[in-house]
């Protein structure tokens, strides 16, 4: 049985749009995956609906989404939507070449709301550490 949230491969597409929209800024995966939360329980960071219904403890979620975040970055970088660079010891993802192609033919409901809000999550707390967004 298939997750319907959170499963490798929507957790790699949504952390394509968090991508996308901060370039030039490249990201951590802990970055990534705070902008991701914020994104999905929106109401409560820039006060538009949520895209995932609120959940009792939806908090520790965002602790068990790592592994799955990072199978779906690495699924993403199969197909040449994401690349990876090494920098300082740091591991960082960055726009791949068929990224932009990629987000535009995604027109589901779903992913229109993920764009509005991926694009006011990163216009908002983007610019911030992974400090400032802890």
């Amino acid at each position: 049985m298939m997750k319907i949230y959170n499963n490798p491969l929507e957790l790699g597409i949504r952390g394509c749009f968090a991508i996308y929209y901060n370039h030039p800024i490249h990201m951590t995966i802990n970055k990534i995956a705070y902008l991701d939360y914020m994104t999905i329980y929106s109401k409560k960071f820039i006060g538009i609906e949520s895209l995932h219904p609120e959940v009792p403890m939806h908090q520790m979620e965002f602790l068990l989404r790592f592994e799955l975040l990072k199978n779906g970055l690495n699924q993403m970088i199969k197909k040449n939507f994401l690349n990876i660079s090494y920098e300082n010891y740091n591991l960082y993802y960055i726009r791949g070449e068929n990224l932009f192609s990629f987000i535009n033919l995604l027109d589901s409901d779903y992913h229109i709301q993920l764009l509005e809000r991926s694009k006011r999550v990163i216009d908002t707390f983007g610019h911030l550490s992974e400090g400032e967004l802890y």
